[in-house]
């Protein structure tokens, strides 16, 4: 079948069986990249918004987070010589 469709590409552009091979190779991978995308694009277009229950979450973690930060300590500076 495939050296069917070679044999058509090889004497319809007048090109070697080699190139006509890659030729077959490179719709191939042409078509396969067009149905990726599409089929990608058909997933990407679900509604993913988050829940309740993890906005609810994230709202606690930026809480916590928050605390961390206003307690956290001034740094301790102290003198360094990198020579010794």
């Amino acid at each position: 079948m495939i050296d069917k469709v070679v044999s058509f590409f090889r004497d319809f552009l007048h090109i070697s069986y080699q190139d006509a091979h890659g030729f077959f190779k490179l719709l191939g991978v042409c078509f396969l990249s067009i149905a990726l995308y599409f089929g990608a694009k058909g997933l990407m277009s679900k509604d993913l918004s988050p829940s309740t229950t993890d906005v609810k979450k994230l709202d606690s973690m930026v809480l916590i987070l928050d605390k961390a930060i206003e307690v956290s300590k001034e740094p301790i500076l102290f003198s360094f010589d990198p020579n010794s």
